[in-house]
């Protein structure tokens, strides 16, 4: 059989030029997406906010495109796709939300597309929640240590969380939460007592909820001593006085309210002669770990002579002073 070459390199150049023919597609250009997003009335949960922009092309003209625009809620995750639409004839775009802004960041992403080319653009704006009033009063300043201290919370506009809490912080001491609840429908108030043993700070707090902010404030409270005091021993009474043998060493037994370890007490007793009050003896007593102290009265006494004692509390950052009330004594024979 003979040999056809011919026809084999005919199909190799038919070949090669099948490929060379075949026609190059046109690249698609990357267009520049502008995005801005404003705000009405202002940044805040609740406003209307709109997204805007220009749409241009690789050599700066305008692109006529059609939008998808997608809304991202950061703080939730949440995202929704806005209703698609056109650029002008200017390439820009102008679009209002439909839904009202959220708190933390919205953001919306814009892609732009059309049979020339496409591109993509994206946007953030932080939404701010409102500020709500919140308050917290005390009845009295100074409270004697004891007693009970009265106070009161009041929360100001909010959207569904209407809680407060109150806590009570002791002078270096933990805090520790006193009431927490609702405030009541009508004044918006929630009140707490705390029995007092040293100065105090109440704090009222508020959570926050999706369109208003946490907040928290503050009253202090002073706490003032109380100091007990009676006199031991004696055989009667006369008026406002206890009367005792010449011989007898009065005691004045003292309770002291906070029950504080180790302080001192100043006891002091006065005559009286000469028409006023002199004084007879002073001097420091520390209290044992119940806050209780005992002073005796010890010497020659004056027959006859009316006397007084009392104990005092000097104070301290924790707890003011607080003087005791005389005690009146006299000498029989």
């Amino acid at each position: 059989m003979t040999a056809r070459w011919t026809s084999a390199l005919a199909c190799f150049v038919l070949a090669v030029a099948g490929l060379v023919a075949a026609p190059e597609a046109d690249a698609a250009e990357t267009y520049t997406v502008t995005v801005h997003i404003t705000a009405s009335p202002s940044a805040h949960v609740g406003a209307t906010l709109t997204v805007s922009g220009s749409v241009t092309n690789g050599s700066g003209g305008v692109a006529a495109a059609t939008l998808t625009i997608k809304r991202t809620d950061e703080r939730t995750g949440a995202t929704e796709t806005l209703a698609p639409m056109m650029t002008g004839a200017d390439g820009s775009f102008s679009a209002p939300d439909p839904q009202p802004a959220v708190w933390g960041y919205e953001s919306y992403d814009v892609t732009a597309s059309d049979t020339n080319g496409s591109g993509a653009g994206h946007s953030s704006l932080w939404i701010s929640r409102y500020s709500t009033t919140l308050t917290i009063t005390s009845t009295r300043s100074v409270v004697s240590a004891g007693s009970l201290a009265h106070v009161t919370a009041h929360l100001g506009t909010t959207d569904t969380n209407r809680t407060v809490t109150i806590y009570a912080r002791p002078y270096r001491r933990d805090r520790t939460q006193i009431r927490s609840g609702a405030v009541d429908a009508t004044n918006g108030d929630l009140s707490a007592t705390y029995t007092m043993e040293r100065r105090t700070r109440f704090i009222a707090y508020f959570a926050g909820d999706q369109k208003y902010r946490p907040a928290s404030a503050y009253v202090v409270v002073l706490a003032r001593a109380v100091v007990h005091e009676h006199l031991r021993g004696g055989y009667a009474t006369s008026g406002k006085y206890r009367l005792y043998h010449s011989g007898a060493n009065p005691v004045l037994a003292v309770h002291m309210l906070p029950e504080l370890d180790g302080v001192c007490l100043e006891f002091l007793a006065q005559r009286y002669y000469n028409g006023a009050w002199h004084r007879d003896a002073v001097g420091c007593v520390r209290t044992d770990v119940y806050g209780r102290a005992i002073g005796v009265l010890t010497g020659d006494h004056h027959l006859y002579s009316p006397y007084r004692a009392r104990a005092r509390w000097g104070g301290s950052a924790a707890v003011l002073a607080r003087t005791g009330a005389w005690q009146y004594l006299k000498f029989r024979p």
